[in-house]
């Protein structure tokens, strides 16, 4: 009888033991869905994250390449209105010494008449 009541002892001991074994599996299993479960949702998050990421990306490398052509573009018009500075400049120093030789002609023609002018008085004298 002694050995029945040790012998039942140990086996309620053991399914005791067998009872918080299971209920500690099935916590363990549960906190591992949990964790599964929160692994996911953060994965899932961190895939939107780097989808916004890159849609961001490609935005500022479709910003930055607009950027770059207007840049293009500006710099070929500072490029043009310079070379019609250089033209302008050319034609104003081409026109300026055409006044001067006008000028310079002006005042030949000019004294050629006056010596001439001079030379006719002179000789009006003498008749």
């Amino acid at each position: 009888r002694v050995l029945e009541r040790k012998s039942d002892a140990e086996v309620a001991a053991r399914e005791a033991a067998l009872a918080e074994a299971r209920e500690e599996t099935e916590r363990l299993a549960a906190e591992l869905a949990s964790q599964r479960a929160s692994a996911a949702e953060s994965a899932e998050a961190a895939k939107e994250k780097l989808k916004k990421a890159v849609a961001k990306g490609k935005e500022a490398e479709k910003r930055r390449d607009a950027l770059e052509t207007a840049l293009g573009e500006k710099e070929q018009r500072v490029a043009s209105l310079a070379a019609d500075v250089e033209r302008a400049e050319a034609a104003k120093k081409r026109l300026e010494d055409e006044l001067a030789e006008t000028r310079g002609n002006a005042a030949k023609e000019t004294d050629a008449a006056r010596d001439e002018l001079k030379r006719a008085a002179a000789a009006s004298k003498k008749l």
